[in-house]
């Protein structure tokens, strides 16, 4: 690892929240963590919990740890810990506990004293990702958005579906994601981060998907295969379109807000939206 990289908790919190991709590889599988950090993901998330059998914990554990110090600075690491309020939490926490310059994402999250430790675990060493996946999480997501030492939201699209047995359509995800884009929002938190595609292969599985999830607020998705970063990436990314429709609006309205650009008048909520746009862009080349 380079020692002149910034490390510092504020710095590893602005590169989560600026991030687009975000690639999970089992923390069991250190085969797969050089291929994963050379992949395009923003954030390379270490998962010490759903994609590892339970026999594989401590593995996982010693795996992840070894691996982090030497981790390469290009892309920011995020291990995503065991569920809070379980004896694997603990472990996972005690086996990370001397290492800093990388993210936590707290399974499962909802209120309570166990979400409580966790954090104060965390306090000054590193930013958490909540990952909001269960019924009770979604109705709490404004409380758990504003937590101290949580730098953004995520939500596990696929536990909750089937915890509230939802179909193959996607109406039964438009509620929960509002509440965590709108928590998000008014915790001044970074838009949140969309769930997985399980269709690993489908091009058009991943944009229809992407697509359906950035047009209700999310601004980031992970991933579960390096094939799906480029598509995702090309879904939240602002196009060269948006683009260039957001700097003639920004022109156009430099000395006046009464103004025409294509046929339509331009008011305060359209400059915001060009002001953003463009912010977006900038963040991704800075």
């Amino acid at each position: 690892m380079n020692t002149n990289a910034d490390t510092s908790i504020d710095a590893v919190a602005s590169r989560l929240s600026r991030a687009i991709t975000f690639l999970f590889v089992p923390g069991n599988r250190p085969d797969r963590f050089a291929s994963a950090w050379s992949s395009k993901a923003d954030v390379v998330v270490l998962d010490l919990e759903a994609s590892v059998h339970p026999d594989s914990k401590s593995t996982a554990r010693v795996e992840v740890a070894r691996w982090l110090p030497s981790a390469p600075d290009h892309v920011t690491a995020l291990v995503r810990l065991n569920r809070p309020g379980t004896e694997d939490v603990a472990r996972d926490i005690e086996a990370l506990a001397v290492l800093r310059g990388f993210g936590l994402m707290c399974s499962g999250a909802e209120l309570g004293a166990d979400i409580d430790r966790l954090l104060l675990e965390a306090q000054g060493k590193s930013p958490v990702v909540l990952l909001v996946e269960t019924a009770l999480g979604v109705e709490q997501a404004n409380q758990l958005a504003a937590l101290p030492g949580v730098c953004r939201l995520a939500f596990g699209n696929m536990d909750y579906a089937t915890e509230l047995n939802l179909g193959p359509e996607h109406w039964g995800l438009i509620y929960p994601s509002s509440r965590i884009v709108v928590a998000s929002r008014c915790a001044k938190l970074p838009p949140p981060i969309a769930g997985v595609t399980a269709n690993i292969r489908d091009r058009d599985a991943v944009t229809r998907e992407g697509g359906f999830e950035r047009s209700l607020g999310f601004g980031a998705k992970m991933c579960i295969h390096p094939g799906q970063l480029e598509w995702a990436r090309q879904v939240f990314e602002p196009t060269d379109e948006e683009r260039e429709w957001a700097r003639r609006i920004l022109e156009a309205t430099a000395n006046s807000h009464a103004v025409s650009v294509d046929g339509q008048m331009i008011d305060r909520p359209v400059i915001e939206r060009a002001s953003r746009i463009l912010e977006r862009a900038r963040a991704r080349t800075s």
